[in-house]
């Protein structure tokens, strides 16, 4: 018979790319115990601790079964509107399972399955629940460590309209990634071969980022850079639709989520919000139908990326005065009025110590960085840069913290344990450690 006529149900593709992805522990469902454990709620739970493994369990169940269901719906083999809304789905050709399923796993395992051990279960749900929270987009993105105006200068030498690809980069690491890690992640995206993909992604992790965290911080740049365009009174990228005709990409465009596309300096729909989010259904369906192209060899205008960077920089040094960078490679000081107090006089008695903190770190050229006054009020940011710097404070007092752990903790981890952004938690631990070294 011709494999054009065979079918594959649903649960049998679930069960092939779940059983290639994950291993043995594709098959780990929770026992009924659990399952009445987990429904009872924490109050009829033997302990605390237990019910919080059997979340976690049920948790990274969850998420496996999410993966895959994601991976047959990119590759055509369900569609997941009707998935989502938990009808049935019809069986898909066995040859286009195939076609998606040998290039990405190789040949479906003859021997048979071997039951995973306890340990090697919770090693691997804790692997999965690692990997998922670590890369997971919806931490907001920060300006990294490094990223001033001045690099971003350099960087593109006031290229008018430098490409996307390049200016993600700087905005997700704070430089440009390595010549041979951008040759090893274009050999991956041509690779089909999945040992030989493996492989690459080793070599880009020796070179010191995982593919995952590449992918994550590039996303993360993105979609805020694409939030300030949509933002933005004008168009600020401009691409092409079929290679040869560029045009404005208008501002309405980033209405509908976008982010990065397959090919560098390429911009489409994200798939990842569009598909679950319920506001954009009939916005997957049609491309689902209709399959729009992405845009493609997209730039950014430079002077605005200059302005839109200048705002993200913005930071506040002390109670009441935020900096900004300067254009001529100092800073700007700002006053701003604090809650429901007096506007601050633009008289020099009162800018007299401020004039000489911005002369003493200003650039060394003949323009001076000017000091602007305004009644700008401080909002919530202000109010949260001060909480973590007391938090820290508080913190190093008690013992929880020394000077030096506090210096060595990964900003990841200040993030976590301050519930603040890591661009706040940086900004507090600088000021904290620069105050006791006073």
């Amino acid at each position: 018979m011709d494999t054009e006529d065979l079918s594959i149900s649903y649960a049998e593709m679930r069960d092939r790319v779940g059983g290639a992805r994950f291993g043995d522990v594709w098959r780990v469902d929770l026992t009924d115990d659990e399952q009445g454990a987990l429904e009872g709620g924490f109050w009829q739970s033997s302990s605390a601790e237990g019910h919080q493994l059997v979340e976690e369990k049920a948790k990274a169940i969850e998420w496996r079964r999410e993966w895959v269901d994601g991976w047959l719906a990119e590759n055509g083999l369900i569609d997941p509107v009707v998935r989502q809304h938990g009808l049935n789905l019809p069986p898909a050709s066995l040859a286009r399972f195939n076609a998606a399923f040998l290039p990405v796993f190789g040949p479906h395992p003859q021997s048979g399955p071997t039951e995973p051990t306890l340990r090697e279960e919770l090693e691997r749900a804790h692997d999965d629940c690692s990997a998922r929270d670590e890369h997971r987009d919806d931490h907001p993105w920060s300006p990294p460590e490094g990223l001033t105006l001045q690099l971003l200068m350099r960087t593109f030498d006031n290229d008018p309209r430098p490409f996307l690809s390049g200016v993600i980069d700087l905005l997700a690491f704070g430089m440009a990634l390595p010549e041979k890690v951008l040759q090893l992640l274009a050999l991956l995206f041509e690779q089909k071969d999945r040992d030989a993909r493996l492989e690459i992604c080793a070599a880009i992790e020796k070179e010191g980022r995982s593919i995952e965290q590449i992918v994550a911080e590039r996303r993360r740049a993105a979609a805020a850079l694409f939030a300030g365009a949509r933002r933005a009174d004008r168009s600020v990228l401009i691409g092409s639709l079929d290679r040869t005709t560029d045009q404005a990409i208008p501002p309405h465009y980033f209405d509908v989520p976008r982010n990065l596309g397959f090919e560098d300096n390429s911009i489409a729909t994200d798939q990842t919000i569009v598909a679950s989010d319920a506001r954009w259904q009939r916005q997957f369906d049609a491309e689902w139908r209709e399959k729009p192209k992405p845009w493609v060899n997209v730039r950014v205008d430079f002077r605005w990326l200059v302005e839109w960077l200048a705002q993200q920089l913005t930071r506040e040094i002390m109670p009441g005065v935020i900096e900004t960078p300067s254009e001529y490679g100092g800073i700007v000081l700002k006053v701003v009025a604090s809650p429901g107090g007096p506007q601050p006089p633009a008289s020099p008695s009162n800018m007299r110590g401020l004039s000489m903190s911005v002369s003493s770190i200003g650039p060394s050229s003949s323009r001076k960085p000017r000091l602007v006054v305004s009644a700008k009020k401080r909002g919530k940011k202000a109010d949260k840069f001060e909480r973590v710097m007391r938090d820290m404070r508080a913190d190093l007092a008690n013992g929880a913290l020394t000077l030096e752990s506090l210096k060595d903790m990964l900003e990841k981890h200040l993030e976590a344990k301050y519930s603040a952004s890591r661009d706040t938690c940086r900004r507090a631990r600088a000021a904290v450690l620069a105050s006791h070294a006073e």
